[in-house]
């Protein structure tokens, strides 16, 4: 059976409870374009604190799918590498050196060199691995990766990774043989707020509270919290 509908059309239940749902939808799409407007933006700033943190510690920012938001890579005759292609070959030397101190020759080898190679082979290759790496006190880089995290409307004063993320990030360090850094950049305002705008952690957890945490006067004040500049005191994770 039909009833009047709006405008005096004949409509069925089933056609009035669509146009209900209909309208309904229409009353939330506001809410939820402003909602990916907001989203947007916090996106927008983040990435713009990592832009700013790679400028300040003289690195180079990387994309999400990257190993790290900004990584550090200093030479041995101590030049600064920010070219992302440049860096990205240097961190595959790593891996490939962290791959042959291990003795994990599998797949396709280090440098060529598969499980079946000789041990006077092997061993050159190790050699080669040792001086990349700095196993005679002079490495051929220094790498410092930093997780970067802007907190812009938490309530709380952390940050979080996923058990998932964190896990991924362990396993960078183990492949390339570097350490985390984490820096917390508080972007709140009132009293959110935590007094401080940038916070600086060894290594990188589950949970990182602000009180854990050294304060830096700045960004630029970060290499100064870690030691030296061109000296960072990095300990190789090579199990």
């Amino acid at each position: 059976m039909t009833a009047a509908g709006e405008g005096g059309r004949a409509t069925t239940p089933k056609a009035a409870d669509k146009a209900k749902k209909a309208e309904a939808c229409k009353k939330l799409a506001p809410a939820a374009k402003k909602k990916d407007v907001a989203k947007s933006r916090r996106i927008k700033k983040a990435h713009k604190v990592e832009l700013e943190c790679a400028d300040a510690v003289e690195g180079s920012n990387l994309p999400d799918s990257e190993p790290a938001d900004v990584v550090r890579l200093q030479n041995m005759n101590g030049t600064l590498v920010r070219d992302p292609q440049d860096v990205r070959a240097a961190m595959a030397r790593r891996a490939k050196a962290i791959r042959a101190i291990k003795g994990d020759w599998s797949g396709e080898g280090v440098m060529g060199v598969r499980e079946d190679a000789t041990d006077e082979r092997k061993a050159q290759i190790v050699d080669w691995a040792r001086r990349v790496l700095g196993g005679d006190g002079k490495p051929e880089s220094r790498v410092v990766f930093f997780e970067v995290k802007t907190l812009q409307k938490a309530g709380q004063n952390r940050v979080r990774n996923t058990a998932k993320a964190l896990a991924r990030k362990q396993d960078w360090e183990e492949r390339y043989g570097v350490e985390f850094v984490t820096v917390l950049v508080d972007e709140r305002k009132g009293k959110k707020y935590s007094g401080h705008r940038v916070y600086v952690a060894p290594g990188v957890a589950k949970t990182t509270r602000i009180d854990q945490c050294e304060k830096a006067d700045s960004m630029a004040a970060i290499l100064k919290l870690m030691g030296a500049k061109g000296e960072l005191p990095l300990q190789l994770r090579v199990r």
